[in-house]
């Protein structure tokens, strides 16, 4: 079994005391700068569906990284939990194809399935000859375990009515064990993340990096950039207003709500504020930010920005909304680039 592609089936503390003499805590990981890199660049590939710039060449590498962007997975969000355990339960069933089957019966059992050798056939097809060709299922399931692994899968073709039963154990082929597995590690790795405290990271850097990585992820998906440039002048006006100190409620709802929707990172903040990302204003307007979205609030439309006084330069734009505006000349400004042959 190459267990760095199944991270998961390991207890981090064991782990790290059989292969290092100690165990290892995630203060520790957090520590560890090519590990803390390997971590947030799995972040951003599960929310970009990018691949990560480097895979872990170690099975060490490969525990800790999955250990340590777990937890800053869980000091991000639930949804980001989730998006990284389909990811990692995805890339090892991909594995599973070129395991033996001798693997594949541990892989399971380290998973929580139980499963055994099966020489059952059953008779497939007539050939033209007239002979019966029968199919080899070559593994065996106890029924308790394969209804618990398949529970909330989703997956019609591993209902059990679709299946061979027979004196307790359920008879499945490869692909379904595969799938049957997949099932499997994504229940298994949301269990390591429930048994994991964000706070035993104490890296605060560490963690708003991680949140940076999440939105630089969804913008990438979404195709949307951060682009000073590109801001309407409401939006502008606002920021600007923030950067001095003498923002309206108006401004900072518009600009709260707007960088909600955008996902701008503190890094981007602090450079268009003009201000230290760790200042008290890039942090309260990401917070600010981030409550907005939880929270569902929307970004005015020019209506009511103008309404309220926000509006500076309504004729200069084209769009019902700053975001649906911004979009807009953020569309312009590609295409103006692929017109001129730059990337």
């Amino acid at each position: 079994m190459r267990l760095r592609y199944y991270p998961f089936l390991v207890d981090l503390g064991d782990f790290s005391a059989s292969r290092l003499g100690f165990r290892v805590t995630l203060r520790h990981l957090a520590s560890d700068p090519s590990i803390a890199e390997l971590a947030i660049d799995e972040i951003y590939a599960t929310v970009s569906g990018e691949e990560p710039r480097r895979r872990p060449s170690t099975t060490e590498e490969a525990v800790f990284t999955f250990y340590l962007a777990l937890a800053l997975a869980k000091a991000v969000g639930p949804s980001l939990v989730e998006s990284l355990a389909r990811r990692y339960a995805s890339l090892a069933s991909s594995a599973l194809t070129y395991e033996d089957e001798d693997s594949i019966i541990s892989i399971a059992s380290s998973a929580g399935v139980r499963v055994a050798r099966s020489q059952v056939s059953i008779p497939w097809s007539v050939g033209r000859d007239g002979r019966v060709r029968v199919r080899v299922i070559p593994y065996a399931i106890p029924l308790p375990d394969y209804l618990t692994s398949i529970s909330d899968s989703g997956m019609p073709e591993l209902e059990l009515v679709n299946q061979m039963l027979s004196n307790g154990k359920v008879y499945v082929d490869k692909n379904r064990l595969v799938k049957i597995l997949g099932t499997a590690f994504y229940k298994r790795i949301m269990e390591r993340a429930a048994e994991l405290d964000p706070e035993e990271i104490e890296n605060p850097e560490l963690v708003e990096r991680a949140r940076e990585a999440y939105e630089r992820g969804l913008r990438r998906r979404r195709g949307i950039a951060w682009d000073r440039s590109a801001l309407p002048p409401c939006i502008a006006e606002s920021l600007s207003a923030i950067a001095r100190g003498a923002a309206s409620e108006g401004q900072l709802y518009l600009a709260a709500t707007f960088i909600g929707a955008v996902g701008a990172t503190a890094s981007e903040l602090s450079t268009t504020l003009g201000l230290p990302p760790d200042s008290s204003r890039v942090r309260g307007l990401l917070n600010l930010a981030r409550l907005a979205a939880e929270r569902g609030f929307t970004v005015y439309t020019c209506g009511e920005a103008a309404k309220k006084g926000l509006c500076p330069s309504r004729d200069s734009c084209r769009a019902p909304d700053p975001y649906r505006e911004y979009l807009r000349r953020l569309s312009l400004r590609s295409r103006g680039t692929r017109r001129r042959g730059q990337t």
